[in-house]
């Protein structure tokens, strides 16, 4: 009865579908890049490289990889009857957990992340107290003498490189155009939206685009940071 009811909310994406979206994509001016492997890389790449302020997503791991600063999470406002969403800054975790960046890595890692196992009988408090005292798994392993045997699971190496795959990642011709006029003919035609609710969101769009010119999402969580201490 579960799996038929997950199956019932399941959305299937056709070709037509994917095409549609890009189209959509492109003829509001937002560039439109192909990763070479991971979407996760190329996202982190960008942050790297000045040219993107946060990536949305939800997927914590995105926000171990190099490069990432800020991830913003629950985007469409479906865990919020308000619509708020949640922001996570690098900068503001990294303060409070008193880490670095590599320490961080190595602790989400002992955490559980997507490119391998756990170490057994290590939970989140152990693993963040023991990171700090000795700085990386490994003088964590050597220090407490831990069997090889409940290493099998757990290729932090591994783990540890792929989050630094970003810099596999490259980026050309990458720049936003003005939205394009026939994008409303577009949208018009290929969905249910009518006239009033196109120009509606065009506009927020619009001015969205405006605000970024002027303000960088970095400097705005900063300044909500600051205000909250």
């Amino acid at each position: 009865a579960e799996h038929l009811s997950i199956s019932n909310n399941l959305i299937e994406i056709s070709k037509d579908d994917k095409h549609d979206i890009m189209s959509i994509i492109k003829l509001l001016g937002i560039p439109l890049l192909k990763a070479k492997g991971e979407a996760d890389f190329l996202c982190c790449k960008l942050c790297k490289e000045g040219i993107a302020d946060a990536i949305i997503s939800e997927d914590m791991d995105m926000l171990v990889h190099d490069g990432s600063k800020i991830l913003i999470r629950d985007i469409d406002g479906s865990s919020y009857n308000d619509g708020l969403v949640t922001v996570f800054s690098l900068d503001i975790i990294l303060k409070e957990l008193q880490l670095t960046k590599e320490q961080f890595i190595d602790l989400c890692i002992l955490l559980g992340c997507d490119y391998t196992g756990v170490i057994k009988n290590i939970g989140p408090v152990c693993a963040l107290s023991n990171i700090k005292k000795y700085g990386t798994i490994e003088n964590m392993i050597n220090q407490l003498d831990i069997n090889q045997t409940i290493l099998k699971d757990c290729d932090y190496v591994t783990a540890r490189n792929m989050f630094y795959s970003s810099n596999n990642e490259s980026i050309n011709n990458f720049c936003f155009n003005s939205i394009d006029k026939s994008v409303k003919n577009f949208l018009l035609e290929k969905t249910s939206y009518r006239n009033k609710t196109i120009d509606d969101k065009l506009n927020i769009i619009t001015t969205f685009y405006k605000y970024l010119q002027q303000n960088q999402i970095t400097n705005i969580i900063t300044n909500i940071s600051d205000s909250t201490n």
